[in-house]
């Protein structure tokens, strides 16, 4: 339902509804829901709500919600719910809850809940959980709890736990856990 919704390629047991929603590519049993949702490939059993959600290349059993969630590139089982979350290239099995959460670059089987967590550069299989925690280029398997934690450049397999604990330059394989701890 709407101007050149699901009018091109579109799956069995499908829902487009809205301007140009699933327009091209849509997968078995997805909902495209919004303007330019679902819009250029949306693979099966996915879900994309909101204005440009899962609007580029959404990967099959995915769900977007929210203004432009996944809405570049969201790989195979992953999730996005907020307002930019998951934006440009979410991982593969990845989870971003939270405005901006793992906006852009979220590694596979990387989770980012809080706002802004996660937002840039989140290594593969990294956890980032508060409002800017490991905000950017959180290294592989890093792990960042509480505001701010980990904010800036986390190394690889490393541990930021407490408000602002390694915030800025968190070396490889380090641990800083307390209010600030590991800041400079």
């Amino acid at each position: 339902i709407g101007y050149v919704a699901g009018c091109q390629a579109q799956g069995e047991k499908c829902l487009a509804f809205g301007v140009e929603a699933g327009r091209f590519t849509q997968g078995t049993s997805s909902v495209a829901i919004g303007v330019n949702a679902g819009r250029t490939s949306q693979g099966s059993s996915s879900v994309a709500i909101g204005s440009g959600a899962g609007g580029g290349t959404q990967g099959t059993n995915c769900v977007a919600i929210g203004s432009l969630a996944g809405s570049t590139s969201q790989g195979t089982d992953s999730l996005a719910i907020g307002n930019f979350v998951g934006n440009t290239s979410q991982g593969s099995s990845s989870v971003a809850l939270g405005f901006r959460a793992g906006q852009a670059d979220q590694g596979s089987s990387s989770v980012a809940i809080g706002v802004s967590a996660g937002c840039q550069n989140q290594g593969a299989q990294a956890l980032a959980f508060g409002f800017g925690a490991a905000c950017n280029n959180q290294g592989e398997k890093g792990i960042a709890i509480g505001f701010y934690s980990g904010s800036n450049n986390q190394g690889a397999n490393s541990i930021a736990m407490g408000r602002a604990a390694a915030d800025t330059g968190q070396g490889l394989n380090a641990v800083a856990i307390g209010r600030s701890a590991g800041s400079l």
